[in-house]
């Protein structure tokens, strides 16, 4: 029986790759951010009222519990942010999804020092794929995308500590608010993103169980490149300050 499902995540903690993997399940239809795009599906204005009706729409073949057999696992990817950017007030969001009875998988990532410097990477990547590419800009490559990745790593980056000092600040703040939306859903399926590097197929089957799908339908495959080395001394080019600033904090261990 198929069922609806939402991956609860927060920036630079493996969401896209984990996309790439369910996507490209053939009886899984796996959306990105919906809520996150400039509009809607039909160019449609980006309001709380708007998302509802088209979640309602999304996920109407299992409404009331209905477990259709002929249908695909409809899912979407849903970002908490500090500043609730892809749902105003979601615990509307809740409300409305309970009704579907989705499958949730929470994902989260262990080390958010490297996930803070991911984020600060992510920005550089933004603006090389505007110069390389004459796009708007992304912050995700493909494996044909191979240029972006050498021309990002031709320069490590310099890390400005009090931007990372924000920055770990905005992410203990979204992990706040995805563990009360977490919690406002009940029973959920966890993954971290340390997980998935140690066993990315293990991980990808147990998601697809969790949704009810056969895991042997995964094939496993990389959509996405990875663009932030594991040897944060590889990424950044005054690592000396990093440990510094890491040094007697919890994020000691981190770097």
């Amino acid at each position: 029986m198929a069922n609806p499902f939402i991956v609860l995540f927060t920036a630079r903690s493996g969401s896209t790759a984990l996309y790439g993997n369910l996507r490209s399940v053939p009886n899984v239809t796996m959306r990105a951010e919906v809520f996150g795009n400039r509009v809607l599906p039909g160019d449609v204005e980006q309001t709380d009222d708007n998302r509802i009706k088209f979640l309602r729409r999304y996920w109407a073949p299992f409404k009331e519990g209905a477990r259709p057999d002929n249908v695909k696992f409809n899912g979407f990817k849903f970002q908490v942010t500090q500043n609730n950017a892809q749902f105003e007030k979601p615990a509307r969001l809740v409300k409305v999804a309970l009704d579907y009875r989705p499958r949730v998988v929470v994902l989260r990532r262990q080390n958010i020092l490297k996930q803070a410097i991911s984020a600060l990477n992510a920005k550089r990547l933004m603006k090389l794929s505007q110069e390389i590419r004459q796009d708007r800009g992304s912050a995700h490559v493909l494996p044909e995308d191979q240029t972006l990745i050498a021309e990002l790593k031709k320069t490590p980056m310099v890390v400005d500590f009090n931007e990372l000092k924000a920055m770990l600040a905005g992410i203990k703040a979204a992990y706040a608010k995805l563990d009360r939306l977490a919690e406002a859903f009940g029973e959920t399926h966890d993954i971290t993103y340390e997980e998935y590097l140690a066993d990315r197929d293990a991980v990808v089957r147990g998601v697809l169980s969790h949704i009810g799908a056969d895991p042997d339908s995964y094939q496993p495959s990389d959509a996405y490149l990875k663009i932030t080395s594991d040897s944060l001394e590889e990424v950044v080019r005054n690592y000396a300050g990093l440990k510094r600033f890491a040094d007697g904090s919890p994020y000691a261990e981190m770097v």
